[in-house]
This record gives C-alpha cells, structure tokens and sequence, in this order.
C-alpha cells in the first residue's frame, strides 16, 4: 500500500492522524458530557407520574400544615386568658421522602452505560490510530531488525491472560467471608 509514500508524506500522513484522533477523542468527550447531561431527563420523564403524585402530596401536606396551624392559633386565642404561646409554635410540614421505586437502579444504569460507550469509543480511535500509524511504519521498514523489534510489543493476550482471575474462582470458597 505505501510502499510508493514518501518519508515526508509518512510524516505528514503520521501528523494528520493524530490531530484528527485528537478532534474525535475531544468530540466522544462532548458527546458523553451530553449524554450525561441529559440523564436527568431520561429519569425525569420515566417516573413523570411518580413525580407528579410525590408533588401532589407535598401541596396536600403544606395544605394541611398551614390549615393546622391556623386552627391551632384560632384555638390559642380562645384560651389567651389562661395560656401563652411561644413564639415558633407553629407546626411544620413532616419530611416525607420520595420511594425509590427503581430509580437510582435506572439512573446508574444509564450513567453506567454512557461510560462504557465512551470508554469502548475511545478504545476503538486508540487502536484506529495505532493500526494507521503502524501501517505508515510497517511499510518503511525494510531491515529484518527494524521488523523484528515491531514484533516484540507483546499482545493483549500475553499482558492479561486472565489466569489469576481463573486462580480466585477456583479457589473461592462461598462463606468464608470472615
């Protein structure tokens, strides 16, 4: 394929690769921020009925507190003579919290998700941009040494053969947890 660039033109070629993979890399970056960015609004409309009832009790609940705490001035006033109030007597709206219902499940799926695509995007222009660079190099070298050294960057397999992990699962013994 390149056997006919030149060593200039290599060097260009080389160049224009990395800037283009840097845009890329800079562009998975925006896109993943907006993903992210737009899980508040995938939980939000998923449970929109839900967030509609839990607002519905709230005014209910502030409804109720500001009626009570009318008919407890109204009563206090009636018993003046013989009773004073503190101030702060009033009575506050209870904490009420919202039912989960699955929705940080949902939500730290979606954000689980969105990093695994972004993370698997820039894995891909990583070894895009390796294999381009590789070609431009592969096709220059011409000395059987130059060739050789290429051949010792070792694969992934040789790196994480995952026997250690095969090593823990083997040796596990459910309930030893102590």
């Amino acid at each position: 394929m390149a056997d006919d660039i030149r060593p200039g033109e290599r060097r260009e070629l080389k160049s224009l690769v990395r800037a283009r993979m840097k845009v890329l890399r800079a562009e998975v970056d925006d896109k993943h921020a907006e993903q992210l960015a737009n899980i508040h609004q995938r939980v939000a409309a998923k449970f929109a009925d839900d967030n509609r009832r839990f607002s519905q009790l709230e005014r209910e609940l502030e409804r109720l507190t500001a009626t009570t705490n009318e008919d407890f001035r109204e009563i206090m006033s009636r018993y003046s003579d013989v009773a004073d109030t503190q101030r702060g007597n009033n009575i506050t709206k209870p904490w009420v919290s919202r039912k989960n219902r699955g929705r940080s499940v949902f939500e730290r799926a979606l954000t689980t998700a969105i990093h695994s695509e972004r993370h698997k995007a820039l894995l891909a222009l990583d070894r895009l941009e390796a294999d381009l660079i590789t070609r431009l190099a592969l096709d220059a070298l011409k000395t059987e040494a130059a060739q050789a050294f290429v051949r010792e960057i070792p694969a992934l397999d040789t790196l994480m053969p995952g026997t250690r992990i095969e090593e823990i699962e083997n040796n596990f013994v459910p309930g030893d947890d102590e």
